[in-house]
């Protein structure tokens, strides 16, 4: 706009010009170059309004290992909006990642936000969050891992799907130490090792959250069963209680005696449930109205709590490299055989049968409890359990403890499970020495690798 005033027979011609709207400065982002540390995979991003005009906002341009909690949203001004940056690292496997997207706004503006990813080289999945328990879907195809957030104090069920290396994220409203999947694959619960807890019911067909169960007293553990039964162990005496998921009806059943057992399995046809407390084995039928013990028998340095059972159903294996052969069926004590697993190693840290190619996945262990962990390594046996490969896993690196830097670190294999089909070996990695505790890894490995 232009004006003319004149003053005492002068005339002074101002040019008041205002600024084009294509030049006002209205977005701004608080940083537009973030750094992801080896360990980082979510961080915040704030867009703002700093000048006069109201505008909407959206994100756009990112590269496909780049999600984002929300890609739009509005700002006015003294209101600032916030988005997180999702790394999806199951998608980058080479070394330290340069990359960009771009903040668009409704005025016209646009920013863009450079991303420097540290990464090291490797197949394994990364997964950066407190792991409390772990467990495989054989219907889905999927691992299912719950984690603890000590920034929300809260836990949550994270699903990766084998067939697109996909996660889905599951909250939880309550604590949960521990969880169980149903045979099936149709449901899962959660528990707490704490006394007096809320049990939360999860169907897994539909990923949703379908009830809350308060169970009263301290629990050993929890099965999920056919049929939407589940069974809970009590800590430090012989009763077991049973929780119908579709009516919510909650049965005790009282066994007499003083027990705390260390691990309980689901026996594959869903009739019979075997506990294992110290050297004692316990078997109790489940088929009937109620749960019956059928027998409890003491196997000194064969049992010692830890214990598998192939997938069908004709052998126990313990963590003492017992193998009792054994037939269901029997109305007594149903063990037929005893064996001694020819593994060079002291102990078992975990177990896996592959029933599609009669392979056992092992990961052993030099320690009598199994604490001073498992090793870097899977060991493959066929069905008369003699060795066929052996397969390394992947080393990490990690933070150093007392100084600052990575360092690369030697893996612990922490469990293994086989994919649906039985072409896969799915192992669950962590440091052997790592200064962060919510470093992990997904190894997904060819069979015949």
């Amino acid at each position: 706009m232009k004006k003319s005033i004149c003053f005492t027979g002068l005339c002074l011609l101002f040019f008041l010009v205002g600024c084009r709207k294509e030049d006002q400065v209205n977005l701004f982002v608080d940083s537009t170059d973030i750094e992801f540390d080896y360990d980082e995979d979510e961080q915040s991003v704030s867009v703002s309004c700093i000048g006069k005009e109201d505008f909407t906002w959206s994100v756009a341009d990112a590269p496909s290992f780049i999600q984002f909690s929300k890609t739009s949203g509005s700002c006015a001004k003294n209101s600032p909006d916030k988005f997180n940056i999702l790394l999806q690292r199951q998608h980058i496997h080479q070394d330290s990642v340069s990359t960009a997207f771009t903040i668009y706004a409704s005025t016209g503006e646009s920013i863009s936000v450079s991303l420097f990813i540290h990464a090291f080289p490797g197949n394994k999945i990364m997964y950066n969050k407190t792991l409390r328990d772990v467990a495989f879907d054989y219907l889905h195809n999927r691992l299912l891992l719950l984690s603890y957030s000590s920034e929300t104090y809260k836990c949550a069920v994270d699903l990766f799907d084998l067939n697109d290396q996909s996660f889905t994220t599951l909250p939880l409203t309550t604590q949960a130490d521990y969880f169980s999947v149903s045979p099936q694959g149709d449901y899962l619960v959660t528990g707490s090792g704490s006394g007096n807890f809320l049990m939360q019911y999860i169907d897994l067909n539909t990923n949703s959250l379908m009830n809350d169960f308060y169970v009263q007293g301290s629990m050993n553990g929890i099965l999920a069963g056919f049929n939407k039964t589940v069974y809970l162990f009590y800590d430090y005496n012989f009763d077991i209680a049973t929780l119908n998921l579709v009516n919510g009806q909650y049965n005790t059943y009282d066994f007499g005696g003083y027990f705390s057992f260390e691990d309980v399995n689901l026996h594959p046809s869903g009739k019979y449930v075997y506990a294992a407390d110290g050297y004692e084995l316990t078997k109790f039928s489940v088929s009937g109205s109620q749960p019956a013990i059928m027998y409890s028998t003491y196997y000194y340095e064969k049992v010692n709590g830890l214990f598998w059972l192939s997938k069908d159903g004709n052998r126990i294996f313990t963590s003492l490299k017992t193998i009792l052969t054994i037939n269901p069926e029997l109305p007594g004590n149903d063990v037929v055989q005893e064996e001694t697993f020819p593994l060079q190693q002291e102990y078992i840290y975990c177990l896996e049968h592959n029933p599609a190619f009669n392979e056992f996945y092992i990961v052993p262990s030099g320690d009598y409890y199994g604490g001073s962990a498992p090793g870097d390594r899977i060991m493959v046996f066929d069905n008369d359990y003699q060795l066929q490969r052996t397969v390394v896993a992947e080393k990490f690196y990690s933070k150093k403890y007392f100084e600052p830097g990575y360092e690369i670190t030697d893996p612990l294999v922490v469990a293994v499970f086989s994919g649906s089909g039985g072409n896969k070996i799915i192992a669950v990695t962590k440091p052997g020495s790592s200064y962060s505790q919510n470093v992990w890894g997904i190894e997904v490995i060819d069979r015949k690798k």
